[in-house]
Order: structure tokens, then C-alpha cells, then sequence
């Protein structure tokens, strides 16, 4: 339960005539959540703000930060995720993650929801912002899994109340 906090969603406030960054010091924003292109004099965009938003989300699930000692030479926390997905996931999920009702079933529960979260996460980090999904696009995935999840949980609900009942 450690709260994040990152600094994306500035880009729709600000227009391109508003400011313009003459060195990578003057863009607003934290090592690690920024997006590359920021490096090479690109301009603020929502695209940006992307990337930052799925730096969190890989960050939420891995429970590694995007400056974490193990990423150098340029390895980074994306890259490091793309790297196992999809087949070894579950290697890099923070394992404070584990939920106790769903331990029959991790399998179903790693395909159903953790690995959708960790490709939503990847699609906001690809290298080029023009592929990047939108943050309606974004909200609307993590509402859709959010759905997915609710629903099975009060299924499984329904379960224990119903064997306790017997």
C-alpha cells in the first residue's frame, strides 16, 4: 500500500507556443517517467503523457521503479517488461500482488487481468508517441478490465456463500 505519484497529464494544458523547451532541464518532468522523445527535442504532447502514465502502471505491478539499480546500459523498466511478456509475467510481478482467493486459479487470473494491465502498460511505452493509444483509449481498457474483474470476483463471492450455506 505505497502510494505513487507521477506528473503526467500537463500536456493538455499547455500549447505548444506556451513553451518550448530549450534543453531537457526545462521540460517538467521526473527521470524515468519521461518520454524519450523529450531527449531529442521534441515538443510536449498527450503522447508523452502516455508513456508516463504506462512507466506507472508497469511500476505499479512490477513494484519496481523506473530508476531501480537493476535498469542500466539501457535497459529500462519497459524494455525489462516487454522482454518477459507475455510468457513470464508472472516472474516480474511485485509478489505483493498475490491474492489469496484467487491461488486456485493464478493461471486464469494472470491471463484475465494481469496480463491485459502489463499490455496496456507496453502499448503507452512504444518508442514512437504517434503509436501510442490515447488516454480515452487507455481509460477505456482499464475500465473494461476493472468490469471483467468485478464481475468474477462477485461470482467467486456468490461461491463462498453459497458452499458456506451447505
Amino acid at each position: 500500500m505505497t502510494a505513487r505519484l507521477s506528473d503526467f497529464g500537463s500536456a493538455k494544458f499547455l500549447s505548444p507556443d506556451m513553451f518550448i523547451p530549450e534543453s531537457l532541464d526545462d521540460v517538467g518532468g521526473t527521470v524515468g517517467y519521461m518520454a524519450p522523445e523529450y531527449g531529442m527535442g521534441y515538443e510536449i504532447s498527450v503522447g508523452a503523457d502516455a508513456y508516463s502514465f504506462g512507466v506507472l502502471l508497469l511500476e505499479l505491478l512490477t513494484g519496481k521503479r523506473p530508476t531501480d539499480d537493476m535498469f542500466i546500459d539501457g535497459l529500462t523498466l519497459p524494455i525489462f517488461s516487454e522482454s518477459m511478456f507475455p510468457d513470464r509475467v508472472a516472474e516480474t510481478l511485485d509478489p505483493r500482488m498475490a491474492h489469496e482467493e484467487y491461488q486456485g486459479s493464478a493461471e486464469v487470473w494472470m491471463q484475465r487481468y494481469i496480463v491485459l494491465l502489463v499490455a496496456l502498460g507496453l502499448s503507452c511505452t512504444v518508442e514512437a508517441p504517434k503509436d501510442r493509444p490515447g488516454m480515452k483509449d487507455v481509460c477505456a481498457k482499464l475500465t473494461a478490465i476493472r468490469d471483467a474483474f468485478l464481475e468474477c470476483r462477485d461470482d467467486i463471492d456468490e461461491y463462498f456463500s453459497a458452499v458456506r450455506g451447505c
